[in-house]
């Protein structure tokens, strides 16, 4: 779709709204690429005395969605 044909106020709120999706879609992809990089395992803090100790991450039922 070209722009060129379009009123310039209609066509700066088009092109501000590609730019807000575009970045939205961006900042998403991140997110997920980082939460589905992490360690398969965390260290507990040593709430309960088991600080060092690796415990299996859990996984969402949306992580696994991808």
């Amino acid at each position: 779709m070209s722009t060129h044909a379009l009123p310039l106020r209609l066509r700066s709120r088009v092109i501000g709204a590609l730019d807000d999706a575009f970045v939205a879609f961006r900042s998403n992809t991140r997110a997920r690429h980082l939460r589905l990089s992490e360690p398969a395992t965390r260290i507990v803090s040593g709430d309960f005395g088991t600080a060092g100790i690796p415990v299996p991450a859990t996984v969402s039922p949306e992580d696994r969605r991808g």
